[in-house]
């Protein structure tokens, strides 16, 4: 018997949009050109990560992983996203 692969469905908000802009550029900021690298060195799923650069839906317990990598505060994180 083979098991279907799970897929995530891309979440269609521009709030989850505007957040995974938020990760990509916060990420660039500190230094991390390649999300890969990002992602290994604070031990984040790679494809997990990019996904949520994409604006998919997210686990928050990996969400705040991310934001204490990027040594950012949740609400500075948010400061300037609309919901």
């Amino acid at each position: 018997m083979s098991q279907k692969k799970q897929e995530t469905e891309p979440v269609n908000d521009p709030f989850f949009k505007e957040v995974g802009e938020r990760l990509k550029a916060l990420r660039i900021k500190a230094g991390y050109s390649n999300y890969e690298k990002f992602a290994i060195e604070h031990d984040i799923a790679r494809s997990q990560y990019l996904r949520y650069e994409k604006g998919e839906n997210f686990n928050m317990k990996t969400f705040v992983k991310i934001l204490r990598a990027l040594k950012v505060q949740p609400r500075d994180f948010f400061a300037d996203i609309d919901i």
